[in-house]
């Protein structure tokens, strides 16, 4: 049974009255800045079968059920469609993890320097640093290894290799690229950047939790300022 029920895959936006949907599910989470080589960050395209789109408008409901057939150009089964569709969906969403965790990264990082960047001055400044610096340290090794983040520009990657997202994003595009069923090199392939990736992300748990948190116990218990106004008052 083929029958599905897509909501939530077209995001509401104010004073459009026409959508035209592409049949494929949100994009991954994109890191704002990185630059992807030969990859697609689009979501997995839907197999063919029997769908219901559902509107909500002021407190009404109304549901369309509409069918989606198979090219019908090429020769090809519905179950190497729907394993196209399996496969896609994974690698979709091991990339949308892996750009969220960076995101996460540089949201914990611009935090703890700005603090530390404002309490230039401070005679505590080199204790809290003595803690910030091996986390950031740690934080930073572990985003190099998930982006290349020395690549600015399209034509970057020609003399900064990708790194993990970036195979992520070009496996999908290349799985996605033919109408039928993943080769076994892809699934192997996903196999071991999958690994990889979920190796950073367990180093980065620990991180975020025991790390950090020992980074605000301390700021606490030496009683550090909010705000740091060098020669006035404390606040």
């Amino acid at each position: 049974d083929t029958s599905k029920t897509l909501r939530g895959v077209l995001p509401a936006k104010k004073g459009l009255n026409r959508y035209v949907w592409n049949l494929r599910y949100p994009d991954a989470t994109r890191v704002p800045g990185a630059v992807i080589w030969g990859g697609n960050m689009a979501g997995p395209q839907i197999v063919p079968g029997t769908y219901t789109a559902t509107l909500s408008v002021g407190g009404k409901t109304i549901s369309q059920s509409f069918k989606v057939i198979p090219d019908p150009r090429y020769k090809v089964s519905q179950e190497a469609l729907q394993k196209q569709f399996d496969f896609l969906t994974k690698v979709h969403k091991k990339l949308d993890e892996t750009d969220k965790a960076i995101l996460k990264i540089r949201k914990v990082k611009g935090q703890v320097n700005g603090y530390l960047s404002r309490l230039k001055g401070y005679d505590k400044l080199d204790t809290l640093k003595a803690v910030a610096k091996p986390l950031l340290k740690e934080l930073t090794g572990i985003e190099n290894r998930l982006m290349q983040t020395k690549s600015h520009a399209s034509e970057d990657p020609l003399n900064y290799p990708v790194k993990l997202n970036n195979k992520l994003a070009a496996l999908a595009s290349v799985a996605g690229s033919s109408y039928n069923q993943p080769t076994k090199q892809e699934y192997e392939v996903f196999d071991e950047l999958s690994g990889r990736v979920d190796t950073q992300l367990k180093i980065l748990r620990p991180l975020l939790t025991h790390q950090l948190q020992k980074f605000n116990t301390l700021v606490k218990s030496l009683d550090v300022p909010v705000v740091y106004v060098p020669g006035g008052k404390e606040k």
